[in-house]
């Protein structure tokens, strides 16, 4: 799974704190010692569960993302309480400097003499566990996620009103579970999980996405970077954990999909785009029938998602929205989309191959 990064009120602040600070320990490591070390490019988050195999939970992890060539220290938002001081905060971040430190020394991860040795440079404790009493456990989600998920999946019956209560009540548990995401509206807390990184936002992802934003609640941003651009999913912590289940999930299936019927037809020219351009013709379709042939309507999560996102974690910049213009230069390839999304089913739990059990999406 990807960084779940944590916004709240005065995160943002704090995080240009603890990047001053980072940015002093290394500089302070340097002026001590005379040790070559090669600066490598790190950013500071804050997610629900910094955690490495085999572990329960850590306050901080840093950790090396190859494809991206990027450090990344983690920090538990447990430690954005306000029981927690800010030199408790800076402790934690500092021994997870001390790893960022000896991993580009001596390519390390232990917690071994080398990293003792830095740990006493920087004036840092290196016992992490003085720290854990004060602070609450994080609570394992894979029973409601479990739960979800089997309500995505939904029934076999083309019955309408049986599909659209569970899309309803699979959206209402992605809101309501845990603490944190009941008391939103008191801690003004959002979630930040980056989907897929991508060169430009093709009719592929455009249809992913549109899916996902009306299954899952999640507010979706196209956010710029270089060499790659990342789709960001914002919600609750449930939310953007389902928007990647569902993302992992429908960017399989629709190749799939879209090989098996290029097999068959003539999908000449713009055929992959004129396909997922059929296939998000029928799924508004789909979802615009459900909300006229519903008392109730589906509950607009991701307006409020919106607002949070622009209040906490975009709030000093910009966004654009993007368009994209649907190109139908091959009327086979969306004719054959539109019938995959006619019959696009999800099924419970990820596999290799293309669902053939699968159940109606809506």
């Amino acid at each position: 799974m990807a960084h779940i990064e944590t916004y709240s009120e005065n995160t943002k602040s704090m995080l240009n704190l603890l990047y001053k600070d980072a940015g002093e320990l290394i500089r302070s490591f340097r002026a001590k010692t005379s040790e070559k070390m090669n600066y490598r490019a790190y950013t500071i988050l804050f997610s629900p569960q910094p955690k490495t195999k085999g572990s329960s939970h850590n306050l901080g992890l840093c950790g090396f993302v190859k494809e991206k060539g990027m450090y990344y220290i983690t920090l538990s938002d447990n430690l954005l309480s306000p029981m927690v001081t800010y030199n408790m905060v800076r402790e934690v971040l500092g021994h997870e400097v001390a790893h960022y430190i000896d991993w580009n020394i001596n390519g390390s991860t232990s917690h071994g003499e080398e990293f003792k040795r830095i740990c006493a440079i920087l004036g840092i404790t290196n016992d992490e566990a003085v720290f854990k009493d004060s602070l609450m456990a994080v609570r394992d989600n894979s029973s409601i996620m479990e739960k979800i998920k089997k309500l995505l999946a939904l029934s076999e019956s083309p019955n309408m009103n049986e599909a659209q209560s569970a899309l309803l009540k699979a959206r209402q548990l992605m809101r309501e579970y845990n603490l944190e995401d009941a008391e939103r509206k008191d801690t003004q807390k959002i979630y930040r999980l980056g989907l897929h990184d991508c060169k430009s936002y093709t009719a592929e992802l455009m249809t992913i996405t549109y899916i996902i934003k009306q299954v899952s609640n999640v507010y979706v941003v196209l956010n710029g970077g270089y060499p790659l651009n990342t789709i960001s999913a914002h919600g609750t912590k449930t939310e953007v954990e389902i928007a990647e289940y569902l993302f992992s999930y429908l960017k399989r299936e629709l190749d799939y999909q879209y090989k098996q019927m290029r097999k068959n037809g003539d999908f000449y020219g713009r055929g992959k785009t004129s396909f997922y351009n059929g296939v998000l013709s029928e799924m508004q379709k789909r979802f615009s029938k459900q909300e006229e042939n519903s008392n109730w309507g589906l509950v607009e999560y991701n307006k409020e998602n919106e607002k949070l996102a622009r209040n906490l974690v975009y709030s000093d910049v910009r966004l654009k929205s993007k368009v994209s213009h649907t190109r139908v230069s091959n009327s086979k390839a969306y004719n054959s989309g539109k019938e995959t999304g006619k019959n696009l089913r999800i099924h419970n739990g990820l596999s290799n191959g293309s669902s053939q059990s699968g159940r109606y999406l809506g």
